[in-house]
């Protein structure tokens, strides 16, 4: 390079100051873009989050709107009495008939001439 070992040694100094200021200014160059990557990041699973938070509240509403216009159709129906699906109308109906067949038998047993 240079000759005298002075000036030589001030160039290299200033060409390493150079070099380290050159590599801070990209290391931070590359932490400000993975910064915002990292916040576009955080934005898409935000927004995501989001999304499925919504979607999750819409479908409970609509299931539980579902649930109670099944609920009203099947409290009204009459033609399903069998197994787990027994009509509690019918039931507090059948309850109200045996508590009347007990009755009329008590009846008989207590007036057995009549």
């Amino acid at each position: 390079m240079y000759s005298d070992p002075i000036i030589s040694g001030i160039v290299y100094k200033d060409h390493h100051f150079k070099d380290q200021f050159d590599q801070r200014e990209d290391a931070r160059t590359v932490a400000l873009r993975q910064a915002a990557a990292y916040r576009r990041d955080m934005g898409s699973a935000l927004v995501l989050l989001g999304l499925i938070a919504l979607t999750a509240h819409f479908l409970e509403a609509l299931s539980s709107t579902l649930f109670l216009l099944w609920l009203i159709i099947w409290l009204f129906s009459s033609d399903n009495v069998s197994g787990l699906w027994f009509h509690p109308l019918k039931a507090y109906k059948l309850a109200r008939l045996w508590k009347l067949e007990a009755g009329r038998q008590q009846y008989m047993i207590d007036h057995p001439y009549t």
